[in-house]
């Protein structure tokens, strides 16, 4: 009779004792990312085309900063990956904000085309993730 009740019981009792948590991924994960820029157009201008040339300039400076950090960048697209298994979010917002500190170094004289207070922000899932002026 014992036996039997166990047999009826098992089931429940593995089902009640295992849960989502458990299941959650383990190892690397890839983190996906884009960016844009805000408020850098003066609207008075008479030839909007030399924001686009710079902005094809200074992304093509970010996406080579963070191909040196080990993401995978694209400037065409405005976009990287990353995929780890130790990088926080902390830890990756301070190294993307140096990669773009050191984009306006390196693209200063595209980043002075842009209108004062330019940023550079970079997304993650649709929201903001870290945001930069690169025209002070």
């Amino acid at each position: 009779m014992l036996a039997a009740m166990m047999i009826i019981a098992l089931p429940f009792a593995l089902a009640a004792c295992s849960s989502k948590d458990d299941e959650e991924e383990k190892g690397p994960k890839t983190y996906e990312f884009t960016w844009e820029y805000r408020d850098y157009i003066d609207q008075s201008a008479q030839d909007l085309s030399i924001y686009s040339n710079a902005t094809t300039a200074i992304s093509q400076a970010l996406a080579s900063e963070l191909n040196k950090l080990g993401y995978k960048a694209q400037a065409s697209t405005k976009s990287f990956t990353i995929t780890t298994e130790t990088l926080t979010d902390e830890s990756m917002r301070k190294q993307i904000s140096s990669a773009i500190t050191l984009t306006t170094v390196s693209a200063g004289q595209s980043c002075q085309v842009l209108k004062k207070g330019a940023k550079l922000v970079v997304k993650r899932g649709g929201s903001d993730f870290v945001t930069e002026t690169i025209n002070n």
